[in-house]
């Protein structure tokens, strides 16, 4: 049991010192998944099994000239860091996820604070959702778990209903 705990010793790359811009950045920064976040660094995390034996903030300019001598996952890391993500085909309707999309939020409960309860019947939130995406909203979030302190629990098949 104990050997089957033991794993090869695993690097991890985040992301990190996002800059707003790439502009007079020149080889110092990285896209994010090939889309408009920049970074100028990395924390190079490395573990053995469970336990976590190392990290080193890397600017990325540097990461560039030292990846090779890196073991082969964190290339593997690297790659899939800065790599662009497909686009989302749902049905007729591509969502790309190279740049920012709009988003529209439908709070489907009654004491919803941020509309005072308009759409917690489900017609009234499906129209709304609707009218959202004819004004160009690619992702449409619907609410439909009550707020407050103590929200009641809400499962994966109460949330789909809604």
């Amino acid at each position: 049991m104990i050997e089957s705990l033991r794993m090869t010793t695993r690097t991890f790359l985040r992301p990190t010192a996002f800059v707003d811009a790439p502009f007079g950045h020149d080889g110092k920064v990285a896209r994010l998944a090939g889309g408009l976040t920049f970074f100028s660094a990395v924390e190079v995390i490395t573990w053995d099994g469970s336990r976590r034996t190392g990290t080193e903030l890397i600017g990325v300019e540097r990461l560039y000239d030292t990846l090779d001598s890196m073991p082969e996952d964190a290339a593997l890391a690297w790659q899939r860091l800065t790599s662009p993500r497909d686009a989302l085909q749902l049905g007729e309707r591509t969502i790309r996820l190279d740049q920012p999309q709009v988003m529209g939020i439908v709070n489907a409960t009654p004491d919803s604070f941020s509309d005072g309860g308009s759409y917690a019947d489900a017609g009234a939130a499906a129209l709304a959702g609707a009218d959202m995406s004819a004004q160009g909203a690619a992702i449409i979030d619907v609410g439909g778990n009550p707020p407050g302190p103590v929200p009641s629990p809400c499962g994966k098949a109460m949330s789909l209903s809604a």
